[in-house]
């Protein structure tokens, strides 16, 4: 990229994140940096808008994508990682915490850009921040579980908890064998031995 494209590359990530903001709190949306989030009662909502450039058409890009997950994907995380005090903070913990579960990407797309104007920007944003909230309306956890199997960023970690969601304890405990490994450290203690701990405390208590 050549030093022009850099300064307009950094010109336009200002440009996309003052557009995020101004437009996301029109709609009533939280913002933070170049992600949009919102929730209902048991759903996280996110939106996170990014810049780029295309050698090959020599275009600048702007890029959104969608990522939807139960509450209590991270609700039961937090738990299972001895810091339910999470549960407590701004709902953009869920978004960009170090401790949290991603979810499955309901959507993504590419824009490329013509002129790089605010007005431009903010029409890209607009229209993707639209979209975002009828994603909020027809995405529910029953959407969520149809496409589950879609996700393929921490799948291992969605099996998990879904399976300690589902009170299948020793399951669960069996299934931290097949691991591949530990997502997050916390203490020196790894998600594993976390769980397994989880799992055997759940057990106790329910016989």
């Amino acid at each position: 990229m050549t030093r022009e494209n850099q300064r307009k590359a950094k010109e336009l990530n200002v440009l996309m994140q003052q557009a995020v903001k101004k437009i996301a709190k029109a709609h009533g949306l939280k913002t933070k940096q170049s992600t949009v989030y919102t929730k209902t009662d048991d759903m996280f909502y996110e939106m996170s808008f990014s810049t780029g450039f295309n050698e090959q058409v020599s275009a600048f890009i702007l890029s959104c994508s969608i990522w939807i997950k139960p509450l209590w994907t991270d609700d039961l995380l937090w738990d299972i990682l001895k810091c339910p005090e999470n549960k407590m903070k701004p709902i953009s913990l869920r978004a960009e915490g170090a401790f949290t579960f991603r979810g499955l990407k309901a959507d993504q797309c590419s824009r490329e850009l013509d002129d790089l104007s605010v007005c431009e920007i903010e029409a890209h944003v607009t229209s993707s921040i639209e979209r975002f909230l009828e994603y909020k309306i027809s995405c529910d956890t029953k959407y969520f579980y149809e496409h589950s199997k879609e996700i393929v960023y921490q799948e291992e970690l969605y099996a998990l908890l879904l399976l300690i969601h589902n009170e299948e304890y020793i399951n669960a405990i069996e299934f931290t064998d097949t691991m591949t490994n530990d997502c997050f450290i916390i203490c020196n203690k790894g998600l594993r031995e976390l769980a397994v701990e989880y799992c055997r405390r759940c057990a106790d208590v329910n016989t």
